[in-house]
């Protein structure tokens, strides 16, 4: 056997966990939530995963909880109803990693939800990020240019696609 016989990854159960969320640093907290809403979902009670996820955005407005209720409405077919919850992710600069793929899925969340505009907009502050991995960014890319594309922004689509050609040629050259 290998491993550390003291790591207790659940040393806190899901129940005692939801009970102390208050008592969370303030990035933890929105993970609680999440963790709740799936339990609610995996229970088949989507729709009290759904109100739990707004009473928490309108208490405590978070991108993580705002994605989370963004995709348990689109999994319901209701894109136009995530598009409008994710509203606020065209505002929030990237400034902590932990928030680069949430915006990413906020981006895609709103490419399907009919709101293309908005999806470019939210690429524009991510590909501001200088410390992006090149990898990222150029899976990110293609995914950024199907929304420019869809928003009729053609001048951003032809630069995000020369900014492929440019990674792809310096990845080819490694």
């Amino acid at each position: 056997m290998v491993g550390d016989p003291l790591y207790r990854p659940f040393a806190v159960s899901e129940a005692e966990q939801w009970a102390q969320r208050g008592e969370l640093p303030g990035l933890l907290q929105p993970y609680a939530v999440l963790r709740e809403m799936h339990r609610l979902q995996g229970s088949f009670k989507t729709d009290e995963a759904v109100a739990l996820a707004r009473a928490e955005l309108r208490a405590r407005p978070s991108l993580a909880v705002g994605v989370g209720l963004a995709k348990l409405l689109a999994d319901g077919d209701d894109h136009k109803g995530a598009a409008g919850v994710l509203g606020f992710a065209t505002k929030l600069k990237p400034h902590r990693s932990d928030e680069w793929g949430l915006l990413q899925q906020a981006a895609a969340l709103l490419a399907a939800g009919g709101q293309p505009v908005r999806a470019v907009e939210i690429y524009r502050n991510l590909f501001k990020v200088d410390v992006l991995p090149d990898e990222v960014r150029s899976a990110w890319l293609r995914d950024a240019i199907q929304a420019a594309n869809a928003a009729k922004d053609m001048k951003q689509a032809v630069a995000w696609e020369r900014e492929v050609a440019k990674l792809t040629a310096a990845g080819a050259a490694k």
